[in-house]
């Protein structure tokens, strides 16, 4: 999805399943959701708590890593 230009930088919007929180009750881990990602709801495994963020469009590309 596109979103927005702001100070000519692009931004996109994506999903973040919120999988672990801090002690001070703070999201820290989570699975992120591009357009075209599904997240099961049924899966009670996975807490269904959900934030969205936009997120400059160059950050989310296609990268080539070694992990």
């Amino acid at each position: 999805m596109k979103g927005p230009t702001i100070n000519g930088k692009s931004y996109e919007l994506v999903v973040l399943r919120i999988l672990q929180w801090d002690n001070a009750g703070r999201p820290s881990k989570a699975e992120i959701g591009y357009d075209d990602t599904e997240f099961r709801l049924d899966d009670e495994s996975k807490p269904n708590e959900f934030l969205s963020a936009f997120v400059p469009s160059n950050s989310i590309g296609k990268q080539r890593t070694n992990n």
